[in-house]
């Protein structure tokens, strides 16, 4: 099953992170693509699967 992942970038000042990549794809393959990132750019990485909770769509009324 695939899964949306992202992959953060912990900061200097190690309060802030970066999203450096984002993934959609079974477990096994994001991490194996966020390791191969991690290893080509040194730095202090995690990797989170984010979950869509929900989508809102409104429409703005126009008054005439």
């Amino acid at each position: 099953m695939k899964h949306t992942y992202e992959l953060r970038k912990l900061e200097n000042d190690n309060i802030s992170t970066t999203t450096v990549l984002t993934l959609v794809a079974e477990p096994k393959i994001a991490k194996q693509k966020a390791a191969d990132y991690a290893n080509s750019n040194p730095g202090l990485y995690t990797l989170r699967r984010v979950e869509t909770v929900g989508v809102y769509f409104t429409e703005i009324n126009e008054k005439k």
